[in-house]
């Protein structure tokens, strides 16, 4: 791998860290979904990352004020609401918080 590529990736690293996403893939593959898409819902992530269900429940409760992970505290990067269409469905996007997170990930692939 070439030198800047490793910086980068370590760069990336360093920022998902201070985001509190020191996690396994499938969580940051649900926020990378709701960053692409927001207002995704629950069924659209289970279909693109082929996640099941439950478990994109509990990510989206991590990712927001719901759980905790690994005693990080709630990382408030995305929320759920209720979809206006389909009140069994909720619509997923990312927080500031989130938009930032994606912005500054964004800053360093571009440098």
């Amino acid at each position: 791998m070439q030198e800047a590529t490793i910086a980068r990736l370590t760069a990336i690293n360093n920022v998902l860290v201070e985001y509190g996403l020191e996690m396994p893939s499938p969580p940051l593959k649900v926020f990378l979904e709701v960053a692409e898409k927001p207002g995704i819902t629950h069924r659209d992530i289970v279909e693109r990352t082929g996640i099941p269900g439950a478990s994109v429940s509990r990510y989206v409760s991590i990712l927001s004020n719901g759980m905790t992970w690994g005693g990080a505290g709630a990382l408030d990067l995305v929320e759920a609401a209720p979809d206006p269409n389909n009140r069994r469905s909720q619509l997923v996007k990312p927080t500031e918080k989130g938009q930032a997170l994606m912005k500054r990930l964004g800053e360093i692939l571009e440098a």
